[in-house]
């Protein structure tokens, strides 16, 4: 097991001492203290996990980082996990769609752009 699996434990453990050791202090009723007991432990090892999945997705970032600009290569900010390849439509297939006036797609001709400059758009 690694180090940072111990990580929520350990946040459990303090919150649970700290509540303990509040509630003796301050003269709180003994049911009254578990039931803070199983509140604390519920939120801080939700807390605890989640402060320990952002501490191993931070590391892991900075490894590959460090191992990226050791073999002196570009590191791109988002890295495409989906390929999509849409195959090519005639001019059949084209004509068929409608196309209804909400949307306002107009296919056009990049020589003809002209023709669609709106100059009157405020």
């Amino acid at each position: 097991m690694k180090l940072s699996d111990f990580i929520p434990v350990l946040v459990i453990i303090a919150a649970l001492i700290v509540n303990i050791i509040m509630g003796v202090y301050n003269n709180i009723d003994f049911s009254v203290l578990m039931i803070r007991c199983i509140v604390v432990t519920i939120v801080f090892g939700i807390f605890g996990l989640l402060v320990t999945k952002t501490v191993s997705n931070i590391a892991e970032y900075y490894k590959i980082r460090v191992h990226a600009q050791n073999k002196n290569e570009e590191i791109s900010a988002v890295e495409s996990q989906i390929d999509i390849k849409v195959p090519p439509l005639d001019d059949n297939e084209i004509e068929s769609i409608e196309y209804d006036g909400d949307n306002g797609f107009v296919e056009v001709n990049p020589a003809n752009m002209g023709k669609y400059n709106y100059n009157n758009m405020d």
